[in-house]
């Protein structure tokens, strides 16, 4: 099977919209630093465009045809305004990233996810999992620079530095949709494992935990009293650095 009888074995749209954001980052605020919640909620935080590429059948010929574009920040907004969601797969090299913009920055919360990086963990999952790793383990090709636009507000770059950032942009997507076109048929048992995955993610993009810090305060000081109560019969005295 292909990608796209694959997707309509397990019951998704067969047109797929690979998506891949560009943000802001410098030597302080960046993925290195922090967790990736923490990055996309930050006041510091900056989407810097975001690249497209979609495969789609063709009204017209019944043929697979495949499009790329990027869209600049201030256009974003009006393009997912469009985006018919209910019949279009959402593909992300790193959903727990790209997805979480979608969601917490333009408010969607795509039906239909598959992440590239859940595939690549299916298939090895001691490996290394970055898009720079992958394209060249499976021959596909070489990945750009992002460190050409470290510390670049989309403000601060002229129109050669805006064209640069497409490129590099609409390379990755490229990469991606090689990436997840190899990797998604060469699952096991897709009607398993893709809902999985999605349930994966959704632990995480759709969290459905409450936390009582009242009773978790109340435990903790109530395991303190236990401890003491027993290290009291030794001898030893409270506050004695083990």
């Amino acid at each position: 099977m292909n990608a796209q009888e694959v997707l309509a074995l397990v019951g998704y749209p067969t047109d797929y919209l690979v998506v891949d954001f560009e943000s802001f980052y410098d030597a302080k605020f960046s993925l290195s630093k922090m967790s990736i919640i923490e990055y996309v909620k930050s006041d510091l935080f900056e989407c810097l465009g975001c690249g497209f590429g979609h495969c789609y059948k063709s009204w017209s010929d019944g043929q697979t045809r495949r499009s790329q574009q990027f869209i600049e920040p201030d256009d974003l907004q009006n393009y997912f305004d469009h985006v018919a969601w209910d019949d279009t797969t959402i593909v992300a090299k790193n959903a727990s990233f790209d997805v979480l913009i979608l969601q917490e920055i333009f408010g969607v919360v795509p039906p239909y996810l598959i992440d590239i990086e859940n595939l690549s963990r299916h298939q090895d999952s001691r490996d290394k999992h970055s898009l720079k790793h992958l394209a060249v383990k499976h021959k596909l090709g070489v990945k750009g620079r992002t460190e050409d636009f470290k510390g670049l507000h989309w403000d601060d770059m002229n129109s050669d530095k805006r064209k640069a950032l497409k490129e590099y942009c609409l390379n990755d997507i490229e990469l991606e949709r090689q990436l997840f076109e190899l990797l998604l048929p060469q699952l096991t048992n897709p009607l398993l494992e893709i809902p999985l995955m999605r349930h994966t993610l959704d632990i995480y993009l759709q969290p459905r935990i409450s936390f009582d810090f009242v009773k978790a305060d109340k435990l903790i000081e109530d395991m303190y009293k236990e401890l003491w109560s027993v290290v009291d019969k030794t001898g030893e005295v409270e506050g004695h650095q083990w």
